[in-house]
C-alpha cells in the first residue's frame, strides 16, 4: 500500500514538472504589423515546443554596461526583460538600433541589430549545456524558417508576461 502512494505521488509530481507554464494567448496565425510598427523594428521572439527544460520559463534581457561613479566598477544592468514560456511567442516593437541581449545576465550579451520597417525573428533554443548554465541560445532565424517553427506556438499575453514567478 505504501509503495502505491509513493508511485502515485511521484507520478503526479513528474507530470506537473513536465507540463510547466504555457502561454494563454491564441495560436500563431501570421506575422502582424500595425501603424505603431511603422519606422520601428518588429521582432518576434519565440520558443518552439521542446522537451528539454520544457517546464522552465526563460527571460530574454536587454542588458547595458553601467559604470559605478564611486568605484569605477563596470557592471551589467537589465534595461528590459521579457519572458518566454515553452511553445510560445511574442511580438516586440522597438526603435531601430543595436540591442545587447542575453538569457542570463551573468553571461555575455550578444548584439542584435534591428532595422526600421524590418521583421526579425529570434529563437530561444534550449541545448544540453542550458541545463547546467540556465543560459539557452538566442538565434537569429530567417523569416521562412521562423514561419514554419512558430506556427504551433501560442502568443504570450500581457497577463502571461507580467505574471510573477520564481526563476
Amino acid at each position: 500500500m505504501n509503495n502505491r502512494i509513493k508511485i502515485v505521488t511521484f507520478s503526479f509530481l513528474f507530470i506537473a514538472l513536465l507540463t510547466g507554464c504555457s502561454a494563454t494567448g491564441p495560436q500563431f496565425q501570421s506575422f502582424e504589423t500595425t501603424e505603431a510598427d511603422r519606422d520601428n523594428a518588429v521582432i518576434y521572439f519565440y520558443r518552439p515546443d521542446e522537451f528539454m527544460l520544457g517546464s522552465k520559463t526563460f527571460n530574454v534581457m536587454q542588458v547595458d554596461e553601467v559604470v559605478d561613479e564611486k568605484t569605477g566598477e563596470v557592471r551589467n544592468e537589465i534595461i528590459n526583460k521579457w519572458r518566454l514560456y515553452n511553445n510560445s511567442y511574442y511580438k516586440e516593437t522597438l526603435p531601430p538600433g543595436i540591442y545587447p541581449l542575453t538569457t542570463n545576465w551573468m553571461f555575455a550579451t550578444e548584439d542584435f541589430t534591428f532595422k526600421a520597417n524590418e521583421l526579425t525573428c529570434i529563437k530561444l533554443k534550449v541545448t544540453a549545456s542550458s541545463i547546467m548554465t540556465k543560459h539557452p541560445d538566442l538565434l537569429l532565424v530567417d523569416k521562412k524558417t521562423c514561419e514554419e517553427e512558430i506556427l504551433k506556438t501560442q502568443k504570450m499575453t500581457e497577463e502571461d508576461r507580467k505574471e510573477h514567478y520564481i526563476n
